[in-house]
């Protein structure tokens, strides 16, 4: 399980075979290196502490960057298991591989970088230097979500993080239920960025689309404009002329069992256009 560092990211790499393949740490210096053409090899560091094949325990260091590496030969706990399944976007054969998997390698970071974007992307190059045939997908807990690897492990696709976050692999976006006719659609994971959760109340007259989209703008309002959005502040988004006011989360029956914590949440409220907003994006 990932250590509950908040403000800290942490991937778990899970795989389909009971036994780790120990990682040479020449091999896996080149490969950092490769994703980027820089650092060079011999200016990463990697450090195999314990390297069985029921267990790893490893640093690697590079730029700054301090990723840690805890190995075993057993699967996540199963509640968290059942957690990550029912709320990843990704169906069929990927959930299936994902509930067999039989171990896992938690990288986690601890280095001195101060935006969530070089310390995913550093997670991520240590993450394309263990990628093997039996890799399953990438688990990130604190986001409730996981993902398959197709090519998002490969150079070109770890490069293109820079300009273009990939929301639906590092973010969770859950729907819970308030009653019958309405949910809470809410993010997991911005913490890693140091920004708060986001939530929209959903009925049936709403599209969850465009809600999504409005999600992935405030975020990057938050991100690259100002990150201290309070409750009574106003939001006008220059995309599509929606108008939204800040609110806290209310304290409702339900929020609990960690799908919504309310002190680090959010509500986007929708509001008529005649209402000024304080800040266009």
């Amino acid at each position: 399980m990932c250590p509950s560092l908040y403000y800290q990211p942490c991937i778990t790499l899970v795989f389909s075979q009971p036994e780790l393949l120990v990682p040479d740490p020449l091999q896996m210096a080149m490969a950092i290196s490769a994703v980027e053409e820089r650092p060079h090899a011999e200016d990463v560091l990697v450090d195999i502490r314990l390297g069985q094949k029921d267990k790893l325990a490893a640093e690697v260091q590079f730029e700054g960057h301090k990723i840690k590496l805890l190995g075993a030969s057993l699967p996540l706990p199963e509640e968290i298991t059942q957690q990550i399944i029912s709320a990843t976007r990704w169906q069929g054969d990927f959930k299936e591989m994902l509930a067999a998997h039989r171990s896992q390698i938690v990288l986690s970071y601890a280095g001195k970088a101060k935006d969530g974007l070089s310390k995913m992307i550093a997670l991520y190059k240590v993450a394309h230097a263990l990628k093997h045939s039996g890799l399953v997908g990438v688990v990130n807990e604190l986001a409730w979500t996981a993902h398959p690897v197709l090519d998002t492990l490969e150079s070109e696709r770890i490069r293109s993080y820079y300009d273009a976050i990939p929301f639906l692999l590092w973010f969770g976006y859950l729907k819970v239920p308030l009653n019958d006719e309405l949910y809470w659609l809410v993010s997991k994971g911005h913490g890693v960025f140091n920004l708060p959760e986001l939530a929209f109340l959903v009925g049936a007259g709403d599209e969850p689309a465009v809600l999504m989209n409005h999600l992935f703008n405030v975020f990057y309002y938050l991100l690259k404009v100002d990150g201290n959005l309070r409750a009574g502040d106003t939001l006008e988004m220059s995309r599509g002329g929606a108008f939204f006011r800040v609110n806290e989360m209310p304290d409702l029956p339900g929020l609990a069992e960690g799908q919504i914590n309310p002190e680090v949440t959010l509500f986007l409220e929708q509001i008529p256009p005649d209402q000024k907003a304080d800040s266009d994006f």
